[in-house]
């Protein structure tokens, strides 16, 4: 059931449809207005808190950096070098492939063990949110989120903060789960991706296209493929699997490459 009072976070309009239920009191719902699709009720998520994210990333440590090689090798193709900014840079798996290639690279994460264990390997990342750091105008020469954009209540706030950092001619680059995709589509309200409880924003390569667009960034590039799905021992999980790489090599994986140049 929608909520009484529910709108839409980006252009306020309450003409929502529901597209799909979720376990209770979630459900997932497309703004008629702005064509957005978002979660409802938004739950509040503090990051902070989370004990297990950094023990995840840590006993994972080589699969998540197989995920994040190609990432960072997109957004290489787009800006060779310069000032690097990784917003929810985690355990800086992302700044490392980044530092291969010869970028400066800075990061933020809200996650506090996290943060102490990129410090304590010499990466320059902050505790904060974007608009707390006062980065000075035009300071990077990109910026990349792997899975982040989802997560932001104020995407405009967020975007406007994000066109004021990046310098003159310089490149957002993200990587997003695919809701329109045929993984999601046979697995429904299971997708891996819907994550009610943080992802509060579900895109397209049509809708965030406008949504960047509309906030000074336009899109240059994009590159579809699939989130990761173990093969697995039981016929479910071997199935899924194999389907989720059929899915990719069709053109039809539940995960994209964006990169925007600021305009």
């Amino acid at each position: 059931m929608m909520p009484k009072t529910a709108s839409c976070r980006y252009c306020s309009s309450a003409a929502l449809k529901v597209l799909l239920v979720l376990d209770e009191p979630f459900a997932i719902y497309k703004c008629n207005s702005c064509s957005l699709v978002q979660t409802l009720p938004e739950a509040k998520v503090i990051y902070n808190e989370n004990s297990t994210y950094l023990e995840t990333y840590l006993a994972n440590e080589e699969l998540f950096k197989s995920f994040f090689r190609p990432f960072v090798q997109f957004a290489h193709q787009c800006k060779p070098a310069g000032k690097m900014l990784d917003i929810g840079c985690s355990t800086g798996f992302i700044m490392d492939e980044a530092l291969k290639l010869g970028y400066d690279t800075e990061g933020l994460e809200l996650n506090k063990k996290a943060v102490e264990y990129c410090l304590s390997r010499g990466l320059k990342v902050y505790n904060e949110f974007l608009a707390d750091c006062a980065f000075p105008d035009n300071t990077f020469d990109i910026v990349t989120m792997s899975h982040v954009l989802e997560h932001i209540p104020d995407l405009s706030d967020f975007l406007q903060e994000l066109h004021r950092v990046v310098k003159k001619t310089g490149f957002l680059v993200l990587s997003q789960p695919l809701y329109d995709s045929l993984i999601a589509k046979v697995l429904k309200h299971k997708w891996y991706g819907w994550v009610p409880k943080e992802h509060i924003w579900h895109f397209t390569p049509g809708t965030i296209s406008m949504f960047l667009e509309e906030n000074g960034f336009k899109v240059v590039k994009m590159e579809r493929n699939s989130m990761y799905y173990p093969l697995g021992f039981n016929a479910k999980t071997l199935a899924t699997g194999l389907l989720a790489r059929l899915a990719a090599k069709m053109g039809l994986g539940d995960q994209f490459y964006v990169a925007a140049q600021k305009q």
